[in-house]
């Protein structure tokens, strides 16, 4: 008997109430539960356990995550074998759990240990691939994790797909590029684990209305985003406190993130330390749509959402980047007020190869650093930070066919690539220190 959405839990109780006394002392084994794992496709899934001793039959229950507590909507009895494949669609992107136990005619055994999944579209990347991985360290001994998507690195060719597939040979090496200009700032004082992902191009996107945009990203990109969030929670993790980083269609997708599987999984958001959800604009709206979610206000609170988008004072053409009323902090004061940090108060920039932008190595390899070349100021009327002492129309910072004149958008972090990393490091330490 297949029951949703109901609270049928007594049946059990009746019937070992009326059991002879012969069954009096009759154990039943524990099955373990192996599947669903993770981030699956199907809506449908199957569901798999090993066998109990003395089972006649089994009970198989789902229930949903919520805030309030674990909600059943799923119940199936009488179950002959060791799997069991849903004939009702479950609910996608929100937090699952199943658990399954023995049954005889008159008593029930112990409930295995309860399962997660959540489900999402048909063809999810699969993230127990290692080449689905950017970046996966085999020995992470530092305390904290750095969970990173890059920004766009795919661009289609004509009569190509606006969606790329997880292997794109281009945006593989795109994506490599942006992870040296940006998800090394974390690199020196925690794990850094950072997926491949479908992307959307860029031009084809914005090319679309707005609403059909939104639709693109939390298709494949989010999906897969959260697919490889939950497998690195499930997998890698292990507990450890934590930073999500990304930057533009990687902060929207991480934005997702934080609005989906965060508010299904308090448990996990207890233990970040923060979200750099640069290049992409956080909004008011999204905040109060968001309840358990928060702006930064400082440069020390933790649980909070870092942003910011930059700019040149005078911008040639619109910010395609930008969202109405979105927040921005400071990169080098972390506050939100509208007082310019100089220049000289920069703890360092990343100098860039003019011709191909790609970060210039001293004689050790490492990333090279420039002193005073970028100041900040939040403009909050433009939900911008302003730079002024970076000249736009000098390459890297413009490139021809790029974006328009004075916008900094793939300059977010490298600009402000030191203090990025004195931040989040600080963050780290006052989060340990809070415990």
């Amino acid at each position: 008997m297949l029951v949703l959405l109901g609270g049928l839990f007594g049946a059990a109780a009746m019937a070992s109430a009326s059991a002879p006394s012969a069954v009096v002392g009759v154990t039943l084994g524990k099955p373990t539960l192996s599947a669903p794992q993770s981030h699956i496709a199907p809506l449908t899934p199957t569901f798999t356990w090993s066998k109990a001793s003395g089972a006649g039959a089994y009970e198989l229950r789902v229930y949903q995550l919520k805030r309030n507590g674990a909600v059943l909507i799923l119940r199936k009895t009488g179950i002959a074998g060791l799997s069991w494949k849903s004939s009702t669609a479950l609910p996608v992107n929100v937090g699952l759990t199943a658990r399954v136990r023995a049954t005889s005619a008159w008593v029930s055994g112990p409930w295995s240990k309860s399962l997660g999944f959540t489900i999402g579209a048909a063809g999810t990347t699969d993230y127990t691939t290692r080449a689905h991985w950017l970046a996966l360290p085999s020995k992470p001994l530092k305390r904290v994790d750095v969970f990173y998507l890059y920004p766009t690195a795919y661009t289609r060719a004509p009569g190509g797909p606006i969606i790329c597939p997880v292997n794109d040979p281009a945006m593989m090496k795109g994506a490599q590029v942006a992870f040296q200009r940006q998800a090394t700032a974390f690199s020196t004082f925690a794990n850094v684990y950072a997926p491949y992902y479908r992307q959307a191009d860029s031009a084809a996107r914005a090319a679309l209305p707005q609403a059909q945009q939104v639709k693109i990203v939390a298709g494949a990109p989010t999906l897969d985003g959260i697919a490889a969030f939950d497998y690195f929670i499930r997998h890698f993790n292990h507990g450890r406190p934590f930073i999500l980083a990304g930057h533009s269609l990687g902060s929207n997708v991480l934005a997702n993130l934080l609005a989906k599987y965060m508010k299904a999984r308090p448990a996990v958001y207890k233990r970040m330390i923060a979200a750099y959800v640069v290049g992409y604009s956080i909004t008011p709206r999204y905040l109060a749509q968001n309840p358990n979610l928060k702006f930064a206000t400082g440069a020390n609170d933790t649980g909070v959402i870092v942003s910011w988008n930059t700019e040149a004072p005078t911008v040639e053409g619109t910010n395609p980047v930008l969202l109405p009323g979105g927040l921005a902090i400071n990169p080098i004061t972390w506050t939100r007020t509208q007082t310019e940090a100089t220049a000289k108060q920069n703890l360092g920039s990343i100098e860039l190869n003019p011709a191909t932008g790609t970060p210039v190595l001293n004689s050790n390899g490492a990333i090279k650093r420039v002193m005073g070349l970028a100041d900040a100021r939040v403009d909050k009327a433009k939900g911008v930070v302003i730079c002024s002492t970076v000249d736009p129309a000098k390459p890297p910072y413009y490139t021809p066919g790029g974006f328009p004149t004075g916008v900094f958008h793939p300059f977010d972090y490298p600009l402000y690539f030191f203090d990025v990393r004195a931040n989040a490091a600080n963050r780290v330490e006052r989060f340990f220190g809070k415990d």
